[in-house]
């Protein structure tokens, strides 16, 4: 829970966060908020922080289409990957891992991804 003041990253599309990573304290960065981290917190030199200027990000835009991620997320229904492009860019329309993980807990559980449950073959 962030302390009053302070500013927090949530996720509310859980389906995103193969994609989307996470931001945490605990577990550092990882997908697109590693990856664009210093465009969502905006820039910040040794001036801004001795004088406590407030950080000002911004937002980014994917290629992600939220219904078809939410499909192919649903359906990947075993542990493994599934991409989706479209062409002829080549951006990417969804991306699914199995399993997936809640970016909003994960310095509570501690897990970032849950455990696989072992089968015998």
């Amino acid at each position: 829970m962030p302390q009053s003041g302070t500013l927090a990253r949530r996720y509310p599309f859980l389906a995103a966060a193969p994609v989307v990573g996470y931001y945490s304290i605990n577990y550092g960065a990882a997908g697109v908020e590693e990856a664009l981290d210093g465009v969502l917190r905006g820039p910040r030199d040794l001036a801004d922080q001795v004088l406590h200027h407030r950080q000002s990000g911004q937002g980014v835009r994917t290629t992600l289409d939220s219904r078809a991620q939410q499909i192919l997320s649903d359906r990947l229904t075993q542990p493994g990957a599934a991409v989706v492009l479209s062409l002829p860019d080549g951006a990417v329309t969804a991306l699914a891992s199995s399993p997936s993980f809640d970016p909003n807990t994960l310095d509570q559980t501690g897990r970032r991804f849950p455990p696989i449950p072992l089968r015998r073959c």
